[in-house]
């Protein structure tokens, strides 16, 4: 009777003669992976987080927009010669730095143009980025960044716009920025962040082809004219030391909380890059964290609450109440039974709820009723208490809020994203 390991030894020797037979017969090896461009930034395509706008637009043309935001697709007249349903969803971000807007993904990708249409992205213009630097790119289906040559950008509306025939995943890069390599831009009082000037080259390839979006490379400190902090305050604004190549700086908060949470602008200052064109800046910012502070997010909007505007802590023998209030009326105010570290699932003696208002008063809340009032219920979350570090309580509170009905005393609409970053002194 044959063993099982001379059995598994004469499978092993008749897979390989497969292998050597097929090879013989003219089949061929699978080709090698194909070799990287050298000095090109090759990156995974984003995943998709967020909602999608289509529309169908024809030989008429049309156009696509996203509310709420800048972004336009313009199709002319006659690039289509039947009807075609565009769409458009944010993606994930997968380029190292010098992004400066959400990445786009259009579709369909396939779609055969007659005509150029028009792509305008909107931008973040917190850099202050160097217009001759700012580029217009898009992934191929390799993962390579592509330039669109010789983008438009509108500096009154903090918009790139670009002709193109091609859809893919579109993103507004900052080729020059700075950027924070050791730290963060959030800062406790006395902590440090190294910053650093981030250049991307652009590398030429065929003629036919949109140029490559280069891997960041040195910059050249001769054309760095100085490093500074702006503003006028009186108030200690930490420090600020230049490396020695001129195109690093090591930046150092003050040595107590300021009373309310308090940003500062680090620009750098750059000779003309040629000859026709005048200094430039590229501007980075820096947040100094004060004692109590909350930041929020909803629909997209963000916003924060610190000491000053005013927070309220009140801690009794079977729960806690906190609030926080905004400068513009904005309200973050939670309830938990005790301030013991860990998890708190939203539900009867854990709740939280925020009032925000954008011309009109929205309010949302993990407690609500179908339109009666009895009966409540509780979306899915959660609010944890993650550290108790020198008489502070640090907090992030994460799940769906429903807002309220306008005009209407119990009803409550649809549930939103709601995620918070707290901290406040125990009570």
């Amino acid at each position: 009777m044959m063993t099982k390991k001379k059995l598994i030894c004469m499978l092993l020797i008749a897979c390989t003669a497969l292998q050597a037979c097929k090879k013989k017969n003219g089949d061929q090896p699978d080709a090698p992976d194909e070799p990287t461009i050298p000095g090109a930034i090759r990156v995974e395509h984003g995943e998709p987080i967020g909602e999608v706008t289509a529309k169908t637009i024809g030989p008429n043309g049309g156009e696509l927009t996203i509310p709420n935001t800048t972004f336009k697709l313009t199709v002319p007249a006659g690039a289509v010669d039947r009807d075609v349903n565009f769409s458009v969803q944010q993606v994930n971000n997968t380029l190292p730095n010098g992004a400066a807007s959400p990445v786009y993904r259009l579709l369909p990708e396939d779609v055969q143009f007659k005509k150029d249409v028009e792509i305008s992205l909107p931008y973040d213009d917190a850099s202050n980025m160097v217009q001759s630097l700012v580029s217009l790119t898009y992934q191929d289906k390799k993962g390579y960044w592509r330039v669109v040559k010789n983008p438009v950008v509108n500096r009154n509306n903090y918009t790139v716009t670009a002709k193109t025939r091609h859809f893919s995943d579109w993103v507004v890069v900052s080729r020059l920025s700075v950027v924070v390599v050791d730290g963060h831009s959030d800062l406790e009082k006395s902590e440090s962040t190294e910053l650093q000037l981030s250049f991307m080259p652009i590398i030429e390839e065929h003629a036919d082809l949109d140029d490559l979006l280069g891997r960041v490379v040195k910059f050249d400190g001769s054309k760095v004219k100085e490093w500074r902090m702006l503003g006028t305050s009186t108030e200690d604004r930490g420090t600020l030391t230049i490396g020695s190549d001129r195109t690093s700086a090591t930046y150092k908060a003050p040595s107590t909380y300021p009373e309310r949470m308090t940003s500062h602008s680090i620009e750098v200052v750059l000779h003309p890059l040629d000859e026709i064109e005048k200094e430039h800046t590229a501007r980075t910012r820096i947040t100094l964290l004060s004692e109590e502070y909350s930041y929020t997010s909803i629909e997209g909007q963000s916003g924060r609450i610190d000491g000053n505007a005013g927070v309220e802590v009140y801690s009794g023998s079977s729960s806690t109440y906190a609030n926080f209030r905004g400068h513009s009326g904005s309200r973050l105010h939670f309830e938990i039974p005790d301030q013991s570290l860990g998890t708190k699932p939203f539900g009867d003696n854990v709740r939280a709820s925020f009032f925000y208002s954008d011309g009109n008063s929205d309010y949302y809340s993990s407690a609500y009723t179908e339109c009666v009032p009895a009966g409540e219920q509780h979306t899915s979350g959660v609010i944890v208490l993650l550290e108790e570090k020198n008489g502070l309580i640090t907090g992030a509170l994460k799940g769906d809020l429903k807002q309220k009905i306008r005009s209407t005393p119990y009803c409550y609409g649809k549930a939103e994203k709601f995620y918070a970053k707290f901290r406040f002194k125990k009570r």
